[in-house]
């Protein structure tokens, strides 16, 4: 009945407890950051919040391992629809770190802070997620039909020429 006991037994609670406790941390400090009385300059701010809400930042990461470890220990029942987006996750991340970020980087969706109106941040954030998936579909079928079965004969020639040498030995 040590610490890893209580852990196990608690392990939820603890990792959602503890992703709100980080994602509140980050909400106050974003709010106040742009707060008049924080005596805070409007490009500091939003400076701030940027590195706050990017990438790297140790509270974030807090929160995505916490969710992470949340759905690995969640049993639920498969699902078509997750299934096959589970497939294009990896791409969305290279599209996302890659080409696809083009829209972050020249500000489309943040446009620096300053607070679009919630519409059409909705409207370009929903623009890139489909944006992000449907072209990660589509790098996926070019993937599946040409790549794949290249690599597939690749890598069996390499075992082959592996095994064939082994039993010379």
């Amino acid at each position: 009945y040590g610490p890893k006991f209580l852990y196990e037994r608690y392990k939820k609670p603890i990792l959602i407890a503890l992703a709100l406790i980080c994602n509140l941390g980050m909400l106050i400090s974003c709010v106040y950051s742009k707060l008049p009385v924080s005596g805070v300059e409007l490009k500091a701010a939003n400076d701030f919040i940027w590195h706050i809400i990017g990438r790297y930042c140790f509270p974030a990461m807090v929160v995505g391992l916490c969710t992470f470890e949340l759905f690995r220990t969640w049993n639920m029942p498969a699902s078509k629809l997750v299934l096959s987006l589970s497939k294009l996750t990896i791409y969305v991340f290279l599209l996302h770190e890659t080409a696809m970020g083009i829209f972050w980087y020249f500000k489309k969706c943040w446009n620096t802070l300053n607070y679009d109106p919630l519409p059409d941040f909705l409207f370009w954030s929903a623009m890139y997620i489909v944006g992000c998936f449907a072209f990660a579909a589509l790098v996926h079928a070019i993937y599946t039909k040409f790549l794949e079965p290249l690599w597939n004969k690749l890598i069996q020639k390499i075992c082959d020429f592996y095994t064939e040498r082994k039993a010379s030995c």
